[in-house]
């Protein structure tokens, strides 16, 4: 699975990093309040099992966006 964090040019960029961390480690997801929105199907899920991959994206800047193609790409095999 690719995620994308997008509208990332509205944050800033420590906002951003901090996030990305927590989306890219399940186990800072399950001991956050902060996204409870995904944290009730995460937590169901074992942590080992769970290996996100989360691009920050900005499609008004176009930060990210050549990175994020790069990899979905890689994984089409093209």
């Amino acid at each position: 699975m690719i995620g994308a964090l997008t509208k990332v040019d509205l944050i800033s960029k420590s906002e951003r990093d901090r996030i990305l961390e927590m989306l890219n480690d399940p186990k800072q997801i399950m001991m956050s309040g902060e996204f409870s929105g995904i944290l009730s199907a995460i937590r169901r899920i074992d942590p080992k099992a769970i290996k996100f991959d989360v691009w920050a994206v900005s499609g008004v800047t176009g930060y990210g966006l050549r990175g994020l193609i790069m990899k979905i790409e890689d994984m089409l095999g093209e």
